[in-house]
């Protein structure tokens, strides 16, 4: 800022394209009446801020989201575009910042087709070996679960952004039972804050 405050955005902010940010910040200066920055300062002040980029994504939920996400920005890119070629002029920042998108979109798409495959293939695996499991064999299954975050009923999103997640680590056992039946038993579920 001009005072010299500086101004803290969570990294799961930053994550998100740079149109969708200025998409929410419109949506919610609608919402709270509230005369929002042009579109082009707001542009200017992400630029300026470093984006976290995530380069690990095997193993989260939000993959297919984001992939799918990736879709609605590439259908309103092409609807921006074809808005400003009907004027014939883009803006030049607009541009960086189209390509950019759609370059972020294109990598999220392939992410996504990447975590349907690697799921396809282990989820076949997991079968062949459950079919051809034997009386005296167990699988077991050690694995990071779901995210836990204990949330207040309606729950501000101001409230939500700062707290820390609960890993849960589960161990399984599947094995068959004296008539051939497939059995599940939960060994254990550790949970691990994140500080």
């Amino acid at each position: 800022m001009d005072t010299g405050e500086k101004i803290v955005i969570p990294d799961v902010v930053r994550t998100v394209c740079h149109s969708q940010i200025v998409n929410l910040y419109t949506s919610y200066c609608e919402q709270s009446d509230f005369l929002p920055l042009s579109k082009s300062s707001l542009y200017k002040i992400l630029s300026t801020c470093a984006a976290s980029k995530r380069t690990c994504l095997q193993g989260l939920d939000n993959i297919a989201s984001d992939g799918s996400e990736a879709y609605k920005t590439l259908q309103e890119i092409a609807t921006d575009l074809h808005k400003e070629g009907a004027a014939l002029e883009i803006d030049i920042r607009n541009k960086d910042e189209m390509t950019f998108n759609v370059a972020s979109a294109v990598d999220q798409i392939k992410e996504w087709k990447r975590h349907i495959i690697r799921t396809i293939n282990q989820d076949q695996s997991r079968i062949d070996l459950l079919q051809n499991l034997k009386s005296h064999q167990a699988l077991i299954v050690m694995d990071w679960a779901m995210k836990f975050l204990p949330r207040k009923f309606r729950e501000k999103q101001s409230d939500w952004f700062g707290q820390r997640w609960r890993n849960w680590h589960a161990t399984v056992c599947i094995y068959k039972d004296s008539n051939s039946e497939l059995c599940v038993s939960i060994l254990s579920v550790d949970i691990f804050p994140i500080w």
